[in-house]
């Protein structure tokens, strides 16, 4: 098995245990009209899908966005990265006070909400972020995590954040998911600044390597071990929601797309809340999406993200 392969298994797994591994790629047309795609995880990730779904659609005039080089490390310093990884389990956030009566089978999620902010409202936000001295995703992601304080139960535990990080250098020959991810610990009361020095020092040291081992574990584990493994996960690693952004994309000059675009991240019980944000031509995309163990209510997917909408304006 390879560690491709072990990524497409432990997607087919989660939809065996009754979970929807596929994330939804959302395009509003010119005209208003709503399309959605689905793509399995297991096959492709954020980036790819959406990629792949542009170009379905004719997009063509876009400039692909750079990405951070991340050159591939020595077999050793996986086997650290992983072991770090290891020595934070098991952990576990606080409860939610919402609950809807799921019957575990595969279903895609119905409270879902997205929006696109202009030009205007996005410069403001990447100010707010600069004034705060900040990354973007540190911004985004504290307000986020705030705008959920009504439906979460207060608690000492810490909330914990899934964050997919990227490794491709070329986006053209790979579309496939070469992903790693880093976990952010945001504890009550928290600051934007804490937050954002943290998930620096968890890219710098390249935790992404170890949670990149991690979902390849197939290829030393076989099928069987792999399977008991995705299991295990529902009881040692119990997070608060997954948040991605993929990243700041622009047309050629002169062009623009014929539609926007949003993304719905996959949620499975013990991970129950997702929100995918990026940008296009400096207007800011937003879409957050619950489990349908939380609820199957859009309005309160769509309260969720006007508080979230609220609080990166307000500043």
């Amino acid at each position: 098995m390879t560690p491709q392969e072990s990524i497409y298994r432990w997607f087919k797994i989660l939809e065996e245990k009754g979970e929807y591994s596929h994330f939804t790629v959302i395009e509003k047309t010119e005209s208003g009209e709503v399309l959605e795609s689905e793509v399995f995880h297991g096959e492709m990730d954020g980036v790819g899908g959406f990629l792949s779904i542009m170009k379905e659609r004719g997009e063509s005039d876009l400039l692909i966005p750079e990405l951070p080089v991340r050159n591939r490390p020595s077999s050793l310093f996986f086997a650290y990265s992983f072991f770090r990884y290891l020595m934070r389990l098991p952990f576990y956030s606080p409860g939610w006070k919402i609950q809807n009566q799921w019957n575990k089978k595969s279903e895609k999620p119905q409270a879902y909400a997205f929006t696109s902010l202009s030009v205007a409202e996005t410069e403001k936000i990447w100010m707010n972020a600069k004034k705060l001295g900040v990354s973007r995703n540190a911004y985004l992601l504290h307000h986020l995590n705030l705008s959920l304080n009504p439906y979460i139960k207060e608690s000492l535990l810490p909330r914990y954040w899934l964050i997919p990080v990227n490794l491709r250098t070329d986006f053209n020959h790979h579309l496939e998911n070469i992903t790693g991810f880093v976990d952010a610990r945001i504890t009550t009361g928290q600051s934007a600044q804490a937050l954002d020095k943290n998930l620096k020092k968890s890219l710098s040291r390249g935790d992404f390597f170890g949670g990149h081992v991690g979902i390849g574990l197939g290829q030393f584990l076989g099928p069987h071990l792999l399977k008991l493994l995705v299991t295990m996960n529902d009881f040692i690693q119990v997070r608060t929601g997954v948040f991605t952004n993929l990243g700041n994309w622009k047309t050629k000059p002169g062009h623009t797309m014929k539609s926007h675009w949003f993304g719905l991240p996959p949620v499975i019980a013990a991970q129950p809340f997702g929100a995918m944000t990026g940008s296009m031509n400096g207007e800011q995309s937003l879409a957050v999406v619950f489990h349908p163990r939380l609820t199957l209510s859009k309005a309160v997917a769509e309260e969720c993200l006007a508080r979230w909408v609220k609080a990166l304006l307000q500043y």
